[in-house]
């Protein structure tokens, strides 16, 4: 797989984070609300390069070498470990060696917007795919907040309704799930957009 990259990219190698950071990387993701990863890197992704610098600062003196962290920028060169290129949903960084795959994407999860018929059979809709819908404390005001979970994946879906002729779907990553799930998380995250896409979503 590939990490896509947007501004300033703290890049380091998954398994370096996980025996060097304190808490390892479950701690590690949790403190940083973009995280993603692959099956060999984490990113972090920050507007300006300075925080960006103060993340691998942190991640150096906990023991991290240039050969397991670096500041990926569209307009800065690459260690020797990772290989960057375009791939058909965006520009993204792998591990050099291993095969780029899907692109992982920056951003977590998913907001439509749908009729409001669908605020009421949501939950059938998801059931009927073989996923368990649970309800959650309220995240945002005037939403419903719902956890979806399919095996051992699970996101956080907020149902909003207006009270008019629309309802609103948000989703997003459950908070303290384990750095570990992270990409049946997201997977799931987009089988739930797909399958409400289908439903009049948009």
């Amino acid at each position: 797989m590939a990490l896509q990259v947007e501004f300033a990219n703290v890049i380091a190698r998954l398994r370096s984070v996980e025996r060097r950071v304190a808490g390892g990387l479950d701690a590690y993701a949790a403190r940083h609300a973009n995280y993603t990863h692959d099956d060999h890197l984490c990113r972090v992704g920050f507007m300006s390069t300075s925080e960006a610098a103060g993340l691998r600062d942190e991640l150096a003196s906990s023991g991290l070498g240039a050969d397991e962290v670096t500041i990926v920028e569209s307009t800065s060169g690459l260690p020797s470990w990772l290989e960057y290129g375009a791939l058909p949903d965006g520009h993204g960084v792998w591990l050099r060696g291993t095969e780029p795959g899907p692109l992982i994407p920056t951003g977590f999860g998913f907001l439509l917007r749908g009729p409001a018929s669908l605020a009421n059979r949501f939950s059938s809709v998801l059931t009927a795919q073989g996923m368990t819908i649970e309800s959650s404390p309220e995240r945002v005001a005037g939403a419903i907040g719902y956890t979806v979970r399919q095996d051992r994946a699970a996101v956080a879906l907020d149902v909003i309704t207006s009270g008019g002729n629309a309802s609103g779907f948000w989703a997003m990553r459950e908070p303290e799930r384990p750095a570990s799930r992270f990409v049946a998380d997201l997977a799931l995250s987009h089988r739930i957009e797909e399958i409400l896409r289908q439903e009049g979503g948009s």
